[in-house]
């Protein structure tokens, strides 16, 4: 089972799409694909209801600390009660994003990547003190290309490398107000998801940064004050002397006022329009790389957590259905075909987690051992059967023995539930 630190765990390929490449597979007849399909949809049943209980646990979690709820609590809260759901909530959370193939960045990560300079980004200062809890989650690291104008190259338009994140999770919770966010309740949880972010932008999607200008804008800013100083002083000195010789000193006094003056206008308008495309800059990006917000985020994330369990499953069960043979598989072994097949019928390299796919295969009880150590899958029509024994216990309630019928003639006599006319 090899183990590729460069490769990710997520599967890119919709549910719908995967069972039609397994379905399309040369060793599968029409009936298999029959069967294939019916095996998938009992699949993503079944994990549809496990997903639907954990966005409702998920729901009742975040509900305390959602900002944008419309709805009235029952009851006050203790502060210990509190802090145990917001304990609760951000365990969740993590389990969820782990479902979802999501990596945790450390904390020394977020540092790093806050010392990345971008060619063209926003330099964004992040004061983390201002942070109760704050966890950033990524997903699909990797290189794309995109249009950049640099003075170097005397303004001619370039294609720049750079390294980006195709998803990044935040939740955060904020201990004190950050500047320029009163408006902010410190007892929310903010959630965010973001796409294709790259990784020197990253501290520009935190709550509370502030643009910091960069050496080529301070320059813009800074040039102009110094220079306007000294020919103001210079301006001065020298009309002090004319004024005397000539006696006309007030009026051309007035005039360096108002020449300095406007020259620190100009150089506050400057000033103001640099910031003014910055944020602007900024929230064209937010804008369009804002997939979903606070209680949205849960249920897109359920969604991508609720296909990719679906997909290993899927995929382990085909391969040791369709290539394993009577003598079955180490879990090494089927962990390379997977990731073989993949590669050279997709064109995807991922690190397949086996034994996550495994869990799951156990679970619904689809495989059995041969030996020690190696793995078949059991007969489609007994694999079918056996989701759907699983499926019908999902509910089991026990209904009254008897009805009273004399205080519930209806239910002796269905016909006279009959709608009635008017």
């Amino acid at each position: 089972m090899a183990e590729h630190v460069d490769r990710e765990a997520y599967i890119p390929l919709r549910r719908a799409d995967l069972v039609e490449l397994l379905g399309h597979d040369p060793v599968m007849s029409g009936e298999e694909r029959t069967t294939l399909r019916q095996l998938a949809e009992l699949m993503a049943a079944h994990f549809h209801h496990e997903h639907h209980l954990v966005l409702d646990r998920l729901k009742c979690s975040y509900a305390p600390f959602d900002p944008d709820q419309d709805t009235v609590e029952l009851k006050e809260r203790s502060a210990e009660e509190k802090q145990k759901k917001l304990n609760d909530l951000f365990e969740e959370f993590d389990r969820l994003l782990m479902r979802a193939n999501f990596r945790r960045m450390t904390q020394d990560e977020l540092m790093e990547t806050f010392k990345i300079i971008s060619a063209w980004g926003i330099k964004m200062e992040v004061d983390l003190d201002v942070f109760e809890r704050l966890e950033v989650y990524a997903r699909g690291e990797r290189q794309t290309h995109r249009p950049i104008r640099l003075w170097k190259k005397f303004w001619k338009t370039i294609e720049l490398s750079v390294d980006v994140y195709s998803r990044l999770v935040i939740i955060v919770k904020f201990k004190q107000t950050p500047q320029g966010a009163e408006n902010i309740c410190t007892e929310d949880v903010f959630l965010k998801i973001f796409k294709d972010i790259p990784k020197a932008d990253l501290e520009m999607l935190l709550p509370g940064a502030r643009v910091r200008f960069n050496s080529l804008d301070r320059g813009r800013i800074g040039f102009p004050i110094i220079t306007g100083l000294l020919i103001t002083g210079w301006n001065i000195i020298k009309t002090s002397v004319l004024g005397l010789v000539t006696g006309g000193g007030t009026l051309m006094l007035w005039g360096v006022a108002a020449g300095t003056f406007g020259y620190g206008y100009r150089t506050y308008y400057n000033y103001n329009w640099t910031k003014t495309r910055y944020n602007l800059r900024l929230t064209r990006n937010l804008y369009y790389q804002n997939l979903d917000n606070n209680a949205g985020v849960l249920f897109r994330l359920i969604d991508e957590a609720e296909e990719q369990e679906c997909r290993e499953a899927l995929l382990a069960y085909f391969m040791l259905w369709k290539y394993s043979g009577s003598e079955g598989w180490t879990l090494e072994e089927l962990d390379d075909h997977v990731e073989h097949y993949l590669n050279k019928h997709v064109g995807l390299k991922i690190d397949f987690e086996i034994k996550d796919a495994m869990a799951k295969m156990e679970r619904f009880q689809l495989v059995e051992k041969v030996g020690e150590d190696r793995y078949r899958s059991i007969a489609p029509n007994l694999a079918l059967k056996r989701l759907d024994d699983v499926w019908d216990s999902h509910f089991q309630y026990q209904c009254l023995a008897s009805v009273d019928t004399e205080s519930h003639p209806a239910a002796a006599d269905p016909a006279s539930t009959s709608t009635p006319t008017s």
